[in-house]
């Protein structure tokens, strides 16, 4: 790692944030959960291309964690704590950290000899450690960004986790989501459906009804295997690990109400979320579908403050376990408002609440004790989907249902490529042009 620059300073920077230089402003990217515990730590690694333009190059990144510790690590209802490190970078750079400190000493970062780390001017009595979570159990999610740099180039920042459990031995894991750049997105922490790249974000419409709530819009299909909590033969636990997702709403009146400063930097950000298969039966109670293709009714929201793990279970009615728990099935899920979004009517619309509609839902079905339908092996089955449908799926149409979008990636001498999406409800084409 190698230091040939600078640090600006952050004063100047300050403002910065949202800015624009050229078709460019500070990048960020999102971990939507982690986890650490006496058994459990989350392993990171974080990739930094910034400075590939004459005069851009970045000295730190910033690290920001939301989670919830201890006694509260397993609350939906509680706000997320805040702590924020800058640790040093240069371009190229990639470090692998254990934010527990369970794989590695001070400054727990990985894979790198000591004299390596102390050129990088990583060692804990540099103030460079990068072991924050040791207040265990924990879970929430991670921003790191360089918007203390003038000008970062968009998309320069890049991530990866994996969760391990060394007792059980079971992993899963995921690449971190990068919005898209200024112009699509509001901040620099915005990371809602408007500005994802890949359907990362499950939302409802950023339109208010007449009620001030907006309704959703597609739930995302996925399987249910034999239920762990059953009262008999299931073994396979199902979560559902929730991420709200700070997003901008269009009132009833019309007028743009935003999302509160600073979008995803905050930890009270609240959605809710249930299972609904009203799509296919036309029954708003209908909320999955058992393996003889009968619909089975019984809605039930559970609202998640900041990040949390929704069971599966919770998410049906006890009368269903009892009769379907063996067998499983097969369900949509989808995000809902946890509470009005905004207040409706008059010239002004009332004033953004921290309800949203939109997260980002991880499905996460494992056993720990190495054991699936009455099979025991070695180890543990941990697998995990990162659940999508669509893309900017709550930004408004035109009359023929288009949505025009500056493409994330820019032509020639910067100019932007305009790409039209067309929805036809389950199917979406793609068409650039100048």
């Amino acid at each position: 790692m190698k230091f040939r620059v600078k640090k600006i300073a952050a004063a100047m920077a300050a403002g910065l944030g949202v800015s624009v230089v050229g078709t460019a402003h500070a990048d960020s990217i999102l971990f939507p959960y982690f986890a650490v515990s006496d058994t459990v730590t989350s392993i990171f690694s974080v990739m930094n291309m910034a400075g590939t333009k004459p005069g851009n190059a970045a000295t730190t990144l910033r690290y920001s964690y939301w989670y919830k510790a201890g006694a509260s690590a397993g609350s939906l209802s509680g706000t997320c704590r805040h702590i924020d490190i800058d640790r040093n970078t240069s371009l190229n750079d990639v470090v692998t950290f254990d934010s527990s400190g369970h794989f590695a000493a001070d400054p727990n970062v990985l894979f790198e000899p000591t004299t390596r780390q102390i050129n990088a001017k990583y060692p804990a009595d540099a103030g460079q450690d990068f072991a924050v979570m040791n207040e265990l159990p924990a879970r929430g999610f991670l921003l790191v960004d360089n918007s203390t740099l003038l000008g970062a180039i968009e998309g320069t920042l890049q991530g990866e986790v994996f969760m391990i459990d060394y007792a059980a031995g079971a992993v899963w894991g995921y690449a971190a989501y990068n919005a898209a750049p200024t112009g699509v997105a509001a901040s620099t922490f915005d990371f809602s459906d408007s500005a994802e790249r890949q359907g990362e974000v499950l939302a409802g419409s950023e339109q208010a009804n007449a009620a001030g709530v907006a309704p959703a819009s597609g739930a995302v299909p996925t399987a249910v295997l034999p239920i762990a909590s059953n009262v008999s033969t299931g073994d396979v636990t199902t979560k559902f690990f929730v991420t709200p997702i700070a997003h901008d709403v269009v009132s009833s009146t019309g007028a743009v109400v935003p999302a509160l400063a600073p979008y995803q930097d905050r930890g009270d950000l609240a959605a809710a979320v249930r299972l609904d298969i009203s799509a296919y039966t036309g029954d708003s109670l209908d909320v999955m579908f058992d393996r003889d293709e009968n619909p089975i009714s019984g809605v039930i929201s559970i609202p998640v403050v900041c990040v949390g793990g929704v069971g599966l279970d919770t998410l049906l009615d006890a009368n269903i376990l009892r009769q379907y728990g063996d067998f499983g099935g097969w369900t949509a899920i989808r995000t809902v408002g946890a509470q009005v979004l905004n207040a409706p009517g008059g010239a002004n619309a009332g004033a953004r609440t921290i309800a949203n509609n939109q997260a980002i839902i991880m499905k996460l079905e494992y056993n720990v004790e190495g054991s699936f339908i009455g099979e025991s092996f070695r180890g543990a089955f941990n697998n995990s989907i990162w659940l999508r449908r669509g893309i900017r799926e709550s930004v408004v149409r035109d009359a023929s249902g288009n949505l025009t979008i500056g493409s994330v990636n820019a032509g020639s001498a910067d100019a932007p490529i305009w790409v039209d999406v067309a929805d036809d409800a389950d199917q979406r084409r793609i068409s650039a042009k100048q």
